[in-house]
């Protein structure tokens, strides 16, 4: 029964603020008495507030552990968040790599075909000259000028310009409608002379031609 009433005592009576014995266990004074339950109170009182304080500590770490916890899970997130963006990012930038390659492709594909345009017009316009000049030297061999322009005073006022061009241009950088109408020209003054049209004397060569 005595050690009932110790645990008693450690359980309920020590924080209430009570004494264990009475006045009459160690004949106290009723001051001395007074001073111990006094005491008693203090300590329950400080008891409490260190269990208090105690529980209100153990509240906050695990308030402080859950916050770790969500801010932990938090982190990871925002680290995968940044993985993402990463990879997103470096796909954007190949992306943009590809997009760039297609675009210079394209632009030199375009600058291929307007250089074939180009290349294009000029052949044009040069079997249009070459035409144009051919069917001139076959009107001058038809109203009998065609020989005046082998003379070398009359050469730059009466030849067909494109022909002029062509004389003033290396044998070996002429192109195949020059060399054709060089050829031509050369026809037309066989066909003159052997129709008589010519002078009495053998025609020149078209590489005698003023310019060639």
């Amino acid at each position: 029964m005595a050690s009932f009433q110790d645990d008693y005592y450690e359980a309920v009576g020590k924080p209430c603020g009570l004494l264990r014995h009475g006045p009459r266990n160690e004949r106290l004074s009723t001051v001395q008495y007074a001073e111990r339950k006094a005491h008693a109170k203090h300590i329950a009182k400080v008891d409490a507030a260190q269990r208090e304080q105690a529980l209100l500590n153990t509240e906050k770490a695990q308030r402080l552990e859950e916050e770790e916890t969500v801010l932990t899970k938090a982190v990871l997130q925002m680290k995968e968040q940044s993985l993402e963006l990463v990879t997103e990012t470096e796909k954007l930038v190949q992306r943009k790599k590809k997009v760039a390659e297609q675009e210079t492709r394209v632009a030199g594909r375009e600058n291929d075909v307007a250089r074939r345009e180009q290349v294009a017009r000029q052949r044009l316009e040069e079997s249009e000259a070459g035409i144009g000049t051919m069917q001139e030297m076959l009107r001058m061999v038809e109203d009998g000028s065609f020989w005046k322009i082998n003379d070398p005073d009359q050469f730059a006022h009466r030849a067909p310009k494109f022909l002029q061009k062509i004389l003033a241009t290396e044998p070996a950088q002429r192109s195949t409608v020059q060399k054709m109408v060089i050829k031509f020209a050369d026809l037309l003054k066989r066909v003159a002379t052997a129709m008589g049209g010519g002078p009495e004397d053998a025609p020149p060569e078209p590489e005698s031609w003023p310019g060639m």
